[in-house]
């Protein structure tokens, strides 16, 4: 049911870290190229460390990407509609 969630940014994220998992993730979730790239380098470093990493390479995850027919931001709003009406919202913007 949460996969519904997942074409935006931080949707595997809170699939994975749900409260319902039982066991605390350490997790980050990263938005596009550039910040996937930094985020990994850290982590790669050693620099920061997580249990789970979610990179999308399109800002604001897939709902975001190049083969969007409408505006981010409409279908945004249109997938939390969705998911608010199936009382599976996890996202407050």
């Amino acid at each position: 049911a949460r996969g519904i969630n997942f074409a935006r940014s931080g949707g595997v994220m809170r699939a994975v870290t749900g409260d319902d998992q039982g066991a605390k993730v350490k997790s980050i979730s990263a938005s596009g190229i550039k910040e996937c790239l930094e985020l990994l380098t850290k982590v790669s470093k050693g620099i920061e460390a997580y249990d789970f990493v979610e990179g999308m390479g399109c800002e604001g995850g897939c709902i975001g990407g190049p083969g969007t027919l409408v505006n981010t931001k409409v279908a945004a709003r249109a997938l939390r509609k969705t998911t608010e009406n199936k009382g599976e919202d996890q996202f407050a913007s």
